[in-house]
């Protein structure tokens, strides 16, 4: 599943494609996990709120061998100065000359380790999600970026995503970005998603 979001340049949040009637436990670990954030249970991150895709990959667990592991097994950027506080702190015990971050053995640690460059995103902050339905949302997402892209009045459900996500970036002060132009939806595609329920949004432009 992460290999299909890194391909595409999305973070998909996936539909559940049996009903609810007929997948109720399912639909109600999926609400959870929406409702309170991925993670929350497992991380710093507050609950209600998730990390941003970069920030979930810079996401360093539990370390279980017993010698320790390098932190660029984890990160292929360095840490920041603010990340390594959080690195040598005695929760966390990683040494910054060796890069080594010692094993739950020697400073016991459950949670993953969060690098603070990444502010995390209130779920209220997106629009309201249907589970069958699913969202999609730029891999560059921030919460800055979805404030914006809501408050211009994307849906979530990937309808002219691009435009949507550029016009963010331009927003919020990046160079040389061009805003591709707002399409509607053709009436082929109108047809089609409404004969099938919900088509899965990252195609809905292609039909």
């Amino acid at each position: 599943m992460r290999l299909s979001k890194l391909a595409t340049g999305y973070e998909i949040f996936n539909p559940i494609q049996l009903s609810e009637k007929k997948a109720p436990i399912l639909w109600r670990l999926r609400k959870d996990i929406w409702d309170h954030g991925p993670f929350n249970e497992m991380s710093t991150v507050p609950d209600g709120c998730m990390l941003p895709p970069k920030g979930i990959a810079r996401m360093i667990p539990p370390i279980f061998s017993a010698e320790g592991k390098n932190i660029r097994q984890f990160l292929t950027d360095p840490p920041s100065e603010e990340f390594w506080e959080v690195l040598e702190s005695d929760e966390v015990g990683a040494d910054r000359e060796t890069g080594i971050i010692p094993s739950i053995d020697d400073v016991l640690r459950l949670k993953f380790v969060v690098d603070p460059a990444y502010e995390p995103i209130p779920i209220k902050t997106f629009p309201r999600m249907d589970l069958g339905v699913g969202q999609v949302w730029p891999l560059d997402m921030t919460l800055e970026k979805v404030e914006i892209m809501v408050n211009e009045g994307y849906s979530g459900l990937g309808d002219n995503i691009e435009h949507y996500s550029k016009l963010a970036d331009k927003k919020m002060g990046k160079k040389d970005v061009e805003v591709p132009e707002f399409k509607p939806l053709s009436d082929y595609a109108k047809s089609y998603r409404k004969e099938l329920g919900e088509v899965h949004p990252v195609y809905l432009e292609h039909l």
